[in-house]
């Protein structure tokens, strides 16, 4: 037994050890070996608390009972483990640390009393062995929590300790176990009395909940344990998609209030939540709103279940069809709130290759990390629309889930699993998880037509309450409509949008009536009624598009954009329909849903409309043509498409070179001259990013069936659709694309001629795999058998097919598995052999005996571009090895599907060894320096490193060497070693280039690297602080971009990297003469007329546009040009359509108006983007741009309402104004925002509202209005996500600054800034007994020097600088005293002498991670949060 306690107390420092990577011995200070001794340490570390004064002697009484058997047996197991681990003390030092957590919280003593009573038991053989692993365990989980207090995360200090959503929960539901078992003993021993057991239970639970609800400052959370860079690992295993978030956000956000509710109280529901069965299965019709349904389990999950995820499944995309995508979408979800999971995770994953497959995903991700068995939290998981997923990969789910002899499933027992579909899978579903039918494995919930009938009631009166027709009419009516549509649709939503569709059609109310009488009341009728209506009402040249686009968009393999979509009917008619867009949103609204990425729908955008028409009939009115003063501003330009002068840019350009004069706001170069436009719907969406699918599956679903749904039908359509045909008319086309290149080339595609390769290139094998050749003719099969064959054997034609898939870097879908027996499906046809001839019927009858051949001709065509010394060219080396590798284990008998053997199990070591060795090229310089480069892409850098070691061994090739040694350096952050190896690198090349060692593209191959090395010499003399050498370089790498053809991710990588440092450097006349020049500059591409302009276009959302820019130009004087400029980048974009980087430009634009004091323009701006354009949709991009406005409208309002003064009479219309902005971004905040960028939304009208009453001397209501937002930012800080941290610290900065907590504002200030390197370092005297991280995190945090609001230069971190109370702004000290505080202050001055500031010196002193500094000293920022909240949580109580 004394072994068995030193084997589990020495298992415990080891788990702390490796977590930590910090050892023990620090912790074990000072030497505690007796209970007396314990007593005395926790006596002097806690004497000042009076809480722990009053409750001392219980607390001693109930330690000495507990603990005085763990002396006697650290005595006898010290003779054996004192020097490795001397268990009795390492009890007792935790013991001390959990004291000293109770922080003076009297129901936390009351706690650790009642949990040392629980060990109070007599100490029998078996008690005493019992007892031994119960301290073990305490210690376990002590150990782990100190050491987590110690770490600094940002996370509260001992939060939610023995919490759900804690990882020290894993520990501690070991310990419980432990602890009952231990009751079991003591009460067969002492009492004898079952009865007994319950109640010692019930109190062990008790304790728990006390002590989750009062101990609230550590929380565990899987970026405790593993830092920032494993974080990254884990998200790049998993490759998460957004779909399951924006599934959850749209059906959320369009579902009614209230609906859904009884789903939730459903008893069913209940039973599967209690764990009464470990899968519920719920299912129903078409139509009845089960993914509405699911959305809100989800959401009531969040709230309600703590360990959770979900994900939707929908048909129209192969990610959301992937059982594979999902099982990773999920365990992402988890490892986000479930911190012992996240480390499972990163302990058994090492790369994505290993989660390829449905197995092989569902035992690494839901099985291996639930093995432990203390795991007694549940975990829930919603999969909805199963129907929807690809059919074979949810049979091996279900598979995979079932119990029996085949498959484990036991270390799966606490996984809760909800499957969502529509009720045709009951018997898969039921055959595969019950085949026995003992009905112990699952629930069913069904959802009828009767259960949605109030939910279909609610949907619908809000639908008529939204019709822009209906809206209009009387009361009454409206009432008969619902009740009329409520009697028709009979619980199903999908009736309900249809009749909600038809009706807003009508323009009478005896049309809408009729309408309703005899609309059907099933969804294939419905459907057959519109193809009735269409077929009456289009043109046969109308059917034949619209017939063709039913081609394409029943069988897609994916969404179809647009302009894919335009492009099909341009290769089948010649020529594009007119207004497309208006005629699939208006007419064929019916069928069809077009998705932008700004998320405005249909009727978003027909209001738009309607506005930009009250603003032309509002601007060409005789009152506002007789006003000699009236200007159009860009956002009213922008509104109506107005367009602005082709030739601005000319003076633009002539200016930007003048003196630094501002021009006069009313300047005509400001004014933006009309353009004629039309009065007709134009919708104006992005063609390549605006997606065109069925609006519901169940429309797909009828076409596919058509002839079946037709056949009975009273009338001729002139709508048809044959599935085989569709299917085989796409194979044609997909094919032809590639093998008929001049039929191709001769249509006039513009950008849609890319978009439909691309389509062609990923989904021809699957299109060709789904089409079985037995239904088709046997002409057609031998038209399509050469054509297939070259897709497989024919250099050129590969190469026109595959290079498409380095779009994605998706090498290994080149060769799929599952495709590829499709294709030999069709070579085992007669017809194709038959017709063959040479070396394609060779090629074709070669696979009969040797099947997997099909791979190898692409394989061997890669392996020579991948370890071939003579292979001229450049393909990236991973994407070689993809398909090389592929090739290869095909070879040996492995697969990439979920049967037979998968290879991409094996390591990866192993797979470059089967790739190289079956290509069979001898191994050389260049082999190594191919086979290190592989290795590099795929972050393996020491591997890297040592094959090009090798490789200079066997070639001496320095030149060709060198620069790729330089850059793997670079990626360790060896900047210094890297930098001396790049710049050897460019000596040899610039040798090389004037010896005249290059001839035809090996010159242009020496160009490019020799710009790959200048730009890497300018980045790593600017780490290595060498910001003059670094200017040279980029300047050089500038130089050298010119002379070459550069990827699309080079484009202005060297002028941004110039840019930025100059930023930095606060050189803004630098920055403003490289704006000049690259204005100058004629673009080689069609988008912008210039190279700024195309780098404005790309760089749009970024710091660089959005505010770098616009400081420089204001500073240096080149406001009105530089807004010119923005006009054009803005027009650009706009006639490219692209309305997010229209929506960012003016967002820069704005910027600079603000920053060069042309308040009007800038307020007007942000108030039309924030106040009459937001929606609550769109991407996280589009939402991101909308609360830039929101805070940058929301400072323009502070601004004035300080400078007309806050008691001034014109204060009440500034505070109403921010109001406006608050209750706008309320209303509209977005809950799914991605945790990395959560705070960086915040509502700054709320916190200067709260300012203002401050100012007044209204504390309580400056407090309730900030106390949200202080307690939101410390829960963004006790999160699982590090990187919203700086956006969590920076919003409690300005908090206390608006709270007038001058004291934290200032602690705030001061650790954040980067150390101050003109100081001589002191580094703090830690008290935490783990090893401290080499950087700082506190100082680090923030990305860049704060900046002066005056000067808009940024402040170097060797200065100190003042927060304005008033203004909440930073000001340099230059600024301070030569303009704020002089007297009867400018406009143009931000601030105002009569103001009061505080000073935030620099940091002179090295800060820990978890460390804040104060004016008494250093303090552990858990401390100092931990106050923080009790002191908010407080306040209004």
């Amino acid at each position: 037994m004394d072994a068995q306690f030193a084997a589990i107390a020495a298992d415990a420092a080891k788990r702390y050890s490796v977590s930590s990577k910090a050892p023990l011995d620090d912790f074990l200070s000072p030497k505690i070996k007796t209970v007396d001794e314990l007593i005395k340490q926790v006596e002097l570390q806690n004497e000042q608390f009076a809480e722990f004064r009053a409750k001392r002697h219980a607390i001693f009484g109930a330690m000495a009972a507990a603990l005085k058997p763990i002396e006697v047996i650290g005595e006898i197991v010290a003779g054996a483990a004192e020097e490795g681990f001397p268990p009795a003390q390492n009890v007792f030092s935790a013991v001390v640390y959990l004291i000293k957590a109770a922080k003076d919280t009297s129901a936390m003593y009351d706690g650790i009393i009642e949990l040392l009573e629980q060990l109070q038991r007599k100490l029998s053989p078996p008690l005493r062995e019992k007892l031994t692993d119960i301290m073990a365990t305490l210690f376990q989980v002590l150990v782990i929590s100190t050491q987590e207090v110690r770490r600094g995360r940002f996370k509260a200090y001992f939060k939610r300790l023995f919490g759900v959503g804690s990882p020290v929960k894993e520990a501690l539901e070991c310990l419980q176990a432990l602890t009952t078992g231990e009751e079991k003993l003591v009460l067969a021993e002492t009492y004898g009395s079952v009865s007994m057991l319950h109640d010692t239970t019930e109190r062990v639970e008790n304790l728990v909940s006390l002590v989750n609800e009062n101990v609230r400052n550590l929380r565990l959370d899987h970026l405790g344990q593993i830092d920032l860079f494993q974080r990254d690992k884990l998200k790049a295993i998993l490759e998460p998609s957004p779909f399951a978030e924006d599934f959850f956000s749209a059906f959320t956000k369009s579902r009614i209030a209230g609906t859904g509710d009884w789903l939730v109280q459903d008893e069913t529901l209940q039973s599967w939540i209690k764990g009464e069965k470990q899968y519920l299965w719920i299912c129903g019709s078409p139509g009845t709103g089960k993914s509405f349904l699911t959305a809100r389990l989800v959401s009531w999950g969040v709230e309600n279940l703590g360990k959770m995820a979900y994900f939707f499944f929908r048909e129209n995309n192969p990610e959301t069809k992937s059982v594979i995508q999902a099982i990773r979408d999920i365990a992402y979800q988890m490892s986000e709130s479930d911190a012992s999971y996240a480390k499972a995770l990163m302990n058994s994953l090492r790369s994505t290759e290993e989660i390829k497959t449905v197995s092989s995903a569902f035992r690494r991700l839901l099985i291996e990390p639930f093995r432990s068995p203390e795991r007694t939290t549940p975990t829930y998981l919603f999969l909805d629309g199963i129907d929807e997923a690809y059919h074979e990969e949810i049979d091996q789910l279900l598979f995979q889930l079932a119990p029996g002899e085949n498959v484990t499933t036991e270390s799966a027992s606490n996984l809760f699993v909800a499957l969502v579909g529509r009720s045709y899978m009951t018997e898969t579903v039921t055959n595969s998880l019950d085949p026995q039918g003992t009905g112990d494995v699952f629930s069913t919930i069904q959802i009828t037509t009767d259960r949605s009938e109030r939910d279909v009631a609610a949907y619908i009166e809000n639908g008529v309450s939204q019709s822009r027709i209906l809206a209009r009419t009387n009361p009454s009516f409206r009432a008969d409509v619902i009740a009329a549509m409520e009697k028709q649709v009979d619980g199903l939503f999908i009736l309900a949008k249809f009749m909600l569709a038809e009706v807003n059609r009508k323009r009478h109310p005896r049309s809408i009536q009729k309408s309703l009488e005899t609309f059907p009341k099933e969804i294939d009728g419905m459907l057959l009624r519109t193809i009735e209506s269409l077929s009456d009402t289009i043109s046969e040249e109308e059917a034949e598009d619209l017939n063709e686009m039913l081609r394409w968009i029943v069988c897609a393999e994916e969404a179809l954009s647009l302009e894919q979509l335009e492009a099909v009917l341009i290769l089948q008619f010649g020529d594009p329909p007119f207004r497309l867009e208006e005629t699939l949103r208006g007419q064929y609204g019916c069928f069809f849903e077009l998705e932008r990425e700004d998320g405005l729908t249909t009727d978003d955008l027909i209001k738009d409309f309607e506005r930009k028409q009250r603003i032309i009939r509002r601007d060409t009115s005789p009152a506002a043509k007789s006003s000699p003063d009236r200007r159009i501003s860009l956002s009213e330009a922008i509104e109506t498409g107005h367009a602005l002068r082709p030739a601005v840019h000319q003076d633009a350009f002539r200016r930007l070179s003048m003196s630094s004069g501002a021009s006069s706001p009313h300047s005509p170069t400001r004014s933006i001259d009309l353009a004629v436009t039309s009065s007709e719907m134009e919708y104006r969406s992005k063609k390549s990013t605006t997606s065109v699918s069925f609006f519901h599956s169940t429309v797909r679903e009828f076409f596919r069936n058509f002839p079946t749904n037709i056949a009975n039908a009273s009338f001729s359509p002139s709508i048809t659709f044959d599935n085989v045909e569709a299917r085989l008319h796409i194979v044609k086309t997909c094919l032809r694309i590639f093998s008929d290149k001049e039929w191709f080339e001769k249509f006039n595609l513009g950008p849609g001629k890319s978009a439909i390769r691309q389509y062609a290139a990923w989904y021809w094998q699957e299109h060709l795999a789904a089409l079985d050749p037995a239904a088709v003719e046997a002409k057609d099969k031998q038209a399509l058998a050469p054509q297939i064959v070259a897709m497989l054997i024919d250099e050129p034609t590969i190469n026109a097919w595959t290079f498409l898939y380095l779009k994605k870097n998706e090498g290994l879908e080149v060769l799929n598995y599952a495709n590829l027996m499709g294709i030999l499906r069709w070579f085992s046809d007669a017809d194709v052999a038959g017709c063959l001839t040479g070396p394609a019927k060779d090629f074709v009858l070669s696979l009969v005996e040797q099947p997997f051949k099909i791979s190898e001709p692409i394989g061997r065509q890669f392996a020579k571009a991948w370890l071939c010394a003579d292979f001229e060219g450049y393909i990236p080396t991973v994407f070689c090895f993809d398909i090389v590798q592929s090739a290869a284990l095909m070879a040996s008998g492995y697969r990439n599907s979920a049967s037979g053997k998968h290879w991409l199990e094996l390591s990866l070591d192993d797979r470059i060894q089967k790739a190289y060795e079956w290509a069979g090229y001898p191994e050389t310089g260049v082999w190594n320096r191919r086979i290190g480069s592989t290795y590099l892409t795929l972050g393996r850098h020491d591997d890297a490193l040592k094959r090009y070691n090798k490789a200079l061994e066997m070639d001496q090739n320095k030149l060709l060497t060198y620069g790729r040694i330089a850059y793997c350096l670079s990626k360790d952050s060896r900047y210094e070693d890297a930098l001396q190896m790049a710049l050897e690198c460019v000596v040899l090349e610039e040798r090389a280039a004037t010896d005249g060692k290059f001839i035809a593209d090996a010159i242009q191959r020496s160009k490019w690297r020799l710009y790959k090395d200048y730009y890497l010499i300018a980045r790593c003399y600017y780490h290595t602080s060498q910001v003059e050498e670094s200017l040279v370089y980029y300047r050089k790498a500038m130089d050298a971009a010119a002379a070459v053809k550069l990827n699309p991710s080079e484009q202005f990588q060297s002028e941004i990297g110039y840019l930025e440092t100059l930023y930095n450097e606060n050189l803004h006349l630098e920055m403003m003469q490289i704006v000049e020049q690259m204005s100058f500059q004629i673009t080689k591409k069609t988008k912008g007329e210039n190279r700024l302009v195309e780098m404005l276009l790309g760089q749009a959302n970024k710091r660089l546009v959005l505010d770098w820019i616009p400081k420089a130009a204001a500073t240096t004087g080149k406001t009105e040009p530089m807004l010119e400029l923005l006009e054009m980048s803005i027009a650009t974009a706009h006639d490219l359509r692209d309305q997010v980087v229209v929506l960012y430009l003016r967002l820069a634009y704005g910027a600079l108006c603000a920053y060069g004091h042309l308040t009007e323009d800038a307020t007007q701006l942000f108030e039309r983007i924030s106040l009459v354009e937001y929606r609550p949709r769109g991407t996280i991009v589009i939402r991101q741009a909308h609360a830039v406005s929101f805070q940058r409208l929301a400072a323009l309002y502070k601004r004035q309402l300080l400078h007309d003064g806050i008691k001034s009479d014109e204060a009440a219309d500034w505070i109403r104004k921010l109001e406006e902005v608050r209750c706008q971004q309320d209303q509209h905040q977005s809950t799914d925002t991605p945790m990395n960028v959560r705070g960086s939304d915040i509502n700054m009208a709320l916190i200067y509202l709260g300012l203002y009453q401050r100012l007044l001397g209204n504390k309580k209501a400056a407090d309730a209005l900030l106390k949200p937002l202080v307690l939101d930012s410390l829960d963004l800080l006790a999160d699982s996500e590090p990187e919203n941290d700086v956006y969590a610290l920076d919003n409690l900065l300005w908090l206390m600054t608006a709270a007038g907590d001058v004291d934290r504002a200032k602690a705030l200030g001061q650790s954040m800034r980067r150390v101050n390197p003109n100081a001589s370092m002191m580094t703090t005297q830690s008290a935490s007994p783990t090893l401290q991280r080499q950087e700082p995190k506190l100082p680090d945090i923030q990305l860049s020097d704060r900046n002066c609001a005056q000067c808009l230069l940024n402040i170097p971190c060797s200065d100190d600088f003042s927060i304005c109370m008033y203004c909440m702004e930073c000001f340099c000290m230059r600024c301070m005293n030569n303009v704020i505080k002089v007297s009867g202050n400018s406009p143009n001055v931000v601030c105002r002498s009569d103001h009061e500031w505080f000073v935030v010196p620099p940091l002179n002193r090295t800060l820990h991670s978890g460390e804040i500094l104060e004016a008494s000293g250093i303090k552990f920022f858990g401390d100092w949060e931990e106050e923080l909240r009790k002191e908010w949580v407080a306040k209004g109580n």
